[in-house]
């Protein structure tokens, strides 16, 4: 028989869900080799390593498993699911196997396995049925199993970000936060164009005096209810209220100038008129401004407010009583000169 005709040529393909199948095909195994000329104590060892195999990848254990045996390349082998290498019962070295020889294996085994009794068959349908099942189960269990660590890890990241961004004292957003959160911000509002955002930077007149007078835990006390007023004023889950220095704040509020404005002289109502507030709004100024411009728009019209005598509010941007969003009672950055 030549190479060509040799390679895969299949004698033999049966499911071994149940041990009596597994039994049943390493016999039809042994009679192969016998009937090509092969020597069965010869074969007893590849045998055995052959039942070990399959056991190994779940045969005779409910597991729907197929196993074939094969004429390949002038051996006779068995193929099987999940394998790295087929096993080999018997090498042709000094004879010869003809086709017809393969032929006649073929037509005895396939007439042995050919009638199947039908309790067999759904013993057989019953176990891969059942591995099925715990198969499935058991990855559900599993995969029930790493999305509860999986919650479980996120909810430990997302504590621990809280806690790096949060600050200690007073449980308003950190300065790290602000850095993280405040610039991207206020690029989507700019790329929106139609979105309004505002920047409220406040600091805490004669908190000093306050620190010294009547103690650090008397200030500490001061922070927080500071920071409790500020929460009060805007709206939770939209605008963001930061603790940026040791009595300095900022608030990160998503509306214009004349909102933002209202808010302020709210809080510096609730707060008796003891903080300085400066403000720039997206909708106030003009050019194309980096995040760090804006801030310092910020930052000056707050050095405006405490430079004219504190307990005020100063909008960055806004330099006539009669502009939109720049009435009484905030204050200008310069007053009209007329």
């Amino acid at each position: 028989m030549s190479t060509d005709e040799q390679i895969g040529y299949q004698l033999l393909r049966l499911w071994l869900p149940l041990e009596t199948d597994l039994q049943a095909f390493l016999s039809a195994c042994a009679e192969a080799v016998a009937w090509l000329d092969g020597e069965r104590i010869k074969s007893a060892q590849g045998l055995l390593q052959l039942s070990e195999q399959l056991r190994g990848s779940g045969a005779a254990t409910g597991s729907p498993l197929s196993a074939v045996l094969i004429w390949e390349q002038d051996a006779l082998q068995v193929h099987w699911e999940g394998q790295s290498n087929p096993s080999v019962l018997l090498k042709a070295e000094s004879y010869r196997v003809e086709k017809e020889q393969l032929e006649r294996l073929r037509e005895y085994l396939s007439a042995r396995f050919e009638v199947i009794d039908s309790e067999t068959l759904r013993w057989q349908n019953q176990q891969m049925a059942a591995h099925y099942r715990q198969t499935k189960e058991d990855m559900e269990a599993e995969l029930n199993d790493l999305q509860k660590a999986l919650d479980s890890r996120q909810l430990e990241l997302a504590k621990s970000i809280m806690a790096a961004e949060t600050d200690s004292l007073t449980n308003a957003l950190n300065r790290r936060a602000f850095d993280d959160y405040a610039p991207k911000a206020y690029y989507h509002a700019k790329r929106q164009r139609q979105e309004e955002i505002s920047l409220l930077l406040i600091d805490l007149d004669f908190f000093k005096e306050i620190n010294d007078e009547h103690g650090h835990h008397q200030g500490d006390e001061y922070l927080r209810h500071v920071v409790n007023v500020m929460e009060s004023v805007v709206r939770s889950g939209v605008d963001r209220v930061y603790r940026i220095g040791g009595d300095e704040f900022a608030i990160l509020f998503h509306a214009g100038a004349q909102a933002a404005c209202s808010k302020a002289m709210k809080l510096l109502e609730q707060l008796d008129w003891a903080v300085s507030i400066g403000i720039a709004s997206l909708d106030r100024v003009e050019g194309d401004n980096s995040f760090v411009e804006f801030y310092e728009l910020a930052d000056n019209a707050l050095y405006e407010a405490k430079n004219s005598g504190r307990g005020r509010v100063a909008v960055a941007g806004c330099q006539k009583r009669s502009e939109q969003g720049c009435q009484h009672p905030c204050m200008l950055l310069q007053e009209p000169s007329d």
